[in-house]
């Protein structure tokens, strides 16, 4: 194997298993948006998680779209999801990376203040929510990022 030449950055990407990315609450696609140089020529599929009302039903969803074999990403509520889907179907996840999520289940309190904020941005529009929820999910240090 020593006489075969290390194969190319480029080669590597374009025959890597494809990549699917889960983005989290109020996220869309853009929140991987730093990753686009390090994934040229690689197959995406972000999947939007709007939809569905539990973290099953979301990943059934994820797995009817996604190729048969696939590389899973996801972040916040996607890593939440991301879990579920090796649940129902892990010998189709080649590699899984998890960002900012939590196994553990929430408590009693927090699922009664996310049931408030979701009543507030149903009567008040989804804007609303960002307002309130903004501090506790962006750090100080990037408050300003547009």
């Amino acid at each position: 194997m020593l006489d075969k030449p290390a194969p190319t950055h480029a080669h590597l990407m374009t025959t890597a298993t494809p990549l699917v990315l889960l983005p989290g609450t109020l996220c869309d696609g853009r929140v991987f948006s730093g990753l686009n140089p390090f994934l040229l020529g690689r197959e995406l599929l972000t999947i939007d998680l709007a939809g569905a009302s539990s973290a099953p039903q979301m990943a059934a969803a994820i797995l009817a779209m996604a190729p048969p074999r696939f590389c899973l990403v996801g972040f916040s509520l996607g890593a939440i999801v991301a879990l579920e889907v090796i649940a129902q179907a892990a010998d189709r996840v080649e590699r899984l990376a998890l960002l900012g999520g939590n196994a553990r289940p929430i408590t009693p309190e927090v699922a009664a203040s996310r049931e408030a904020a979701l009543t507030h941005a149903r009567e008040h529009g989804g804007a609303s929510y960002v307002t309130t929820t903004w501090d506790a999910s962006v750090p100080r240090s990037r408050a300003g990022d547009t």
